[in-house]
């Protein structure tokens, strides 16, 4: 009686863990993810690129070109891991300009919960960018070449080509901070920046300070002649644009003794007026 029991246990048991695994196989080979390409561009020749793959940006999947194109285009993905998130970008490449996707996401990819069974659907929109071209300050590809900057100055510059890198000569004086920053004119421009000095020792680094826009905030103890770096992230296509680049000197009036405490804490109890005339003026 005890072996009938026991291997009926043993059945049941083995028949609840075939269940699991057929409905976990029937959600992924059930699960299918619709794109809708829409273009308002007005470009309709070119080759329409589409990227995806599991998670964002890497272990990409799979990557199809596309020639024959009509608006708005459908993509039907069928093949994935078991992976919980998957991405899709799609980008359409024409003699005069550059279309890729925001979706609202600064990255330009949708993300998928495939863990959902049934049809999963979305949008990428494709927009217009012109193909950006060479700045006035170029060549500036390395220090020798570097344009400079001063302080309250704004420049407008442009990463025209994945491999571009401008080079930027400052002069600081000691014991004065300034911020450096890229504003991006280009929805598409994603910048990284690095400040040197003459040895070209790295100071600091900076990258999606805001959004896609990078800035430093620097304290120079040195005076001297200092090379900010700034190159389209990890030098993709689809980083490079339009940005302009800004110098600024940081006033002293309203820095303390401590760099760390601000003056307007509403935790602090002391007074504005009392804290800010026991500060450093200078």
């Amino acid at each position: 009686m005890k072996i009938k029991i026991f291997l009926f246990l043993l059945l049941v048991t083995l028949f609840i863990g075939c269940s699991q695994v057929t409905e976990e196989e029937e959600s992924d080979t059930n699960t299918t993810i619709e794109v809708t390409i829409t273009n308002t561009t007005g470009v309709t020749t070119g080759t329409l690129y589409v990227t995806y793959g599991d998670g964002y940006t890497s272990e990409v999947d799979n990557s199809e070109e596309f020639t024959n194109l009509s608006f708005p285009f459908k993509l039907t993905i069928n093949s994935f891991t078991s992976s919980s998130t998957y991405a899709c970008v799609a980008t359409l490449d024409s003699t005069d300009n550059l279309v890729y996707d925001r979706f609202g996401d600064p990255n330009g990819y949708v993300v998928f919960d495939t863990t959902k069974s049934g049809t999963i659907e979305a949008t990428l929109d494709l927009v217009l960018e012109p193909v950006p071209v060479a700045d006035s300050y170029e060549s500036d590809n390395n220090t020798t070449d570097a344009k400079t900057i001063t302080s309250g100055e704004t420049q407008n510059r442009s990463l025209h080509v994945s491999s571009d890198i401008d080079y930027i000569k400052f002069e600081a004086s000691a014991g004065n901070e300034y911020t450096f920053e890229t504003i991006l004119s280009s929805n598409r421009t994603d910048t990284v920046m690095y400040l040197y000095d003459s040895s070209n020792n790295e100071l600091a680094d900076n990258d999606d300070y805001n959004n896609l826009e990078s800035r430093i905030d620097y304290s120079f103890t040195t005076a001297g002649t200092y090379y900010l770096k700034v190159i389209p992230f990890d030098n993709e296509e689809s980083s490079i644009g339009d940005y302009l680049l800004r110098v600024t000197a940081v006033s002293k009036m309203y820095r303390s003794n401590n760099s760390t405490e601000l003056l307007l804490n509403k935790n602090n109890k002391e007074s504005w007026v009392n804290h800010f005339f026991k500060s450093n003026l200078y």
